[in-house]
């Protein structure tokens, strides 16, 4: 697994070569620079506004280096697509571009995360038992779409690793929120729980019981007044 100072040397690096063989120019001369991000889930990144490529600091410390050139010629590749044509996307002009920097013409990285036993939360699939790790406590419920398409109980249980405190029970079932992030509201009318990232600026109602009795219209009998969670 390289280090930061190897991993800026091979971005840079590469970032000259391919620019210069596929452009006629560095992308560093075109204006392009390198950087590192605290990104936790994935690798890298082209940021084509700030004509900038990223690396995952956390994550160029735990892979191999392989992937971690892999993850910079696939970057390259985007600011390249568009230095070329003004935009980017994982379209056929894209995977031709990425083939000829080296790099495998896929979306996305296709190996595993390494575990991260800093990460505050930990999810677990009732069904298929895959774990992963989650930085933010999620206030909505998650499923493992592979279990879900099977039929199968789905519900991620999502568990804070230093108490042990439950977010979300996970199974069959949706189960009950035991987290403290975000904003709840019950409607008044029909008993429905909304639950929010961040309290609303605005005021709300419930779509369901305004679009039933006000056609859709904002009806005060229906507003909803968020809380933080008890």
């Amino acid at each position: 697994m390289p280090d930061l100072d190897h991993a800026r040397a091979l971005a840079e690096r590469l970032m000259s070569a391919l620019g210069r063989d596929l452009l006629g120019a560095p992308l560093t001369d075109l204006g392009w620079s390198f950087g590192f991000d605290r990104a936790r889930r994935r690798l890298g990144a082209c940021h084509p506004t700030g004509r900038r490529i990223t690396l995952s600091a956390h994550l160029t410390r735990t892979l191999s280096a392989a992937e971690v050139e892999e993850t910079l010629r696939h970057e390259v590749a985007h600011a390249i697509d568009v230095e070329r044509r003004g935009e980017t996307s994982h379209d056929a002009t894209w995977r031709a571009i990425a083939i000829a920097c080296g790099a495998r013409p896929e979306r996305c990285h296709t190996g595993t995360l390494p575990a991260d036993p800093t990460a505050p939360y930990l999810a677990s699939c009732p069904s298929c038992e895959a774990h992963h790790d989650l930085y933010r406590q999620p206030i909505h419920p998650r499923r493992c779409s592979a279990c879900a398409r099977a039929g199968r109980p789905a519900y991620v249980r999502i568990v804070h690793r230093r108490t042990g405190r439950v977010i979300w029970p996970g199974g069959a079932t949706v189960g009950a929120y035991g987290g403290t992030a975000g904003v709840t509201a019950t409607c008044p009318g029909c008993g429905t729980v909304h639950r929010r990232a961040r309290r609303p600026s605005r005021r709300t109602a419930c779509a369901t019981c305004c679009g039933h009795h006000a056609d859709g219209r904002f009806d005060a009998r229906f507003r909803l007044v968020y809380r933080p969670p008890r």
